[in-house]
C-alpha cells in the first residue's frame, strides 16, 4: 500500500506518539515493521530488537531536503527546550545539562524546524497532546485525505472522537512533559532566546 504521509521530526519531539495516534485513528493498512536499535528499549517489551506496528509511516529526522514529495510530509514540531531537554536524557545522560544545551544545538534544532515548516504540513506535539487534539486530527484527516476508522462502539455508521494514545511509546520513552525547562537557570533559558526568534512557531522563549 501506497502511504499518504510520513512522518519527519527532530528527534525526540513526539514521532512515536503521532504515529501511533494516525495508526489508532486511520485505515492506513499494515504499517508494522521489525527494527534494532542497540542500548534502546521499546516501550511495550524493554527489548532493543521490536515490531514496530507503526513503523511504515517514518520518514526520518535528517534536516529536509526533496528527497521526497513534500506534499506527502507531515512534520511535527515541540518546544526546543522540552525537545533538547530529552534528546539529553535519551542520549547523553551523564553529561552535565547546561553542557548539553549548546548553542550549536539549538541553532541546530531551529533551522530544522524553519526548513521543513516553511515547506510542508506541520504540527505541534503540544496540539497533539493538550486541548487541541479534536482539531488538530480533523486537519491532518482533512490534509491528506484520510480514512477515518468506524468505531466499534459507534451505531448506524457514526464516526466516535479521536482517540488519544495513553502511556509513552517508541524507543526508550520519557514522560512527554510539556514545561520542564520551567526551573531551568535564566543563563540556560537565554540561550534558546538569542538563537530562536521569539514566537517562532508559538514558543514564548522570551523570559517574562
Amino acid at each position: 500500500m501506497d502511504l499518504p504521509l510520513k512522518v519527519h521530526s527532530h528527534r525526540r519531539s513526539g514521532t512515536h506518539l503521532l504515529m501511533a495516534t494516525l495508526a489508532a485513528n486511520f485505515e492506513l493498512g499494515d504499517l508494522s515493521i521489525e527494527a534494532d536499535v542497540p542500548g534502546q528499549r521499546w516501550h511495550a517489551t524493554g527489548e532493543s530488537r521490536a515490531i514496530v506496528p507503526w513503523g511504515r509511516l517514518f520518514g526520518d529526522h535528517e534536516p529536509f531536503s526533496p528527497r521526497a514529495d513534500p506534499g506527502r510530509m507531515l512534520y511535527i514540531v515541540r518546544d526546543p527546550r522540552d525537545t533538547l531537554r530529552s534528546l539529553w536524557q535519551f542520549e547523553s545522560p551523564t553529561t552535565p545539562l547546561g553542557d548539553f544545551l549548546s548553542v550549536d544545538r539549538i541553532r541546530y534544532w531551529y533551522r530544522h524546524s524553519s526548513e521543513y515548516c516553511a515547506r510542508v504540513f506541520w504540527i505541534r506535539f503540544e496540539d497533539l497532546t493538550g486541548e487541541g487534539f479534536a482539531a488538530i486530527m480533523g486537519r491532518i484527516a482533512a490534509r491528506f485525505e484520510l480514512r477515518r476508522r468506524l468505531s466499534e462502539a459507534g451505531s448506524g455508521g457514526q464516526r466516535s472522537c479521536f482517540r488519544r494514545i495513553e502511556g509513552p511509546v517508541g524507543w526508550s520513552p520519557g514522560a512527554g512533559g510539556v514545561g520542564s525547562w520551567a526551573g531551568w537557570p535564566a543563563e540556560w533559558r537565554e540561550r534558546f532566546a538569542a538563537a530562536i526568534p521569539d514566537g517562532f512557531l508559538g514558543y514564548r522563549l522570551r523570559q517574562r
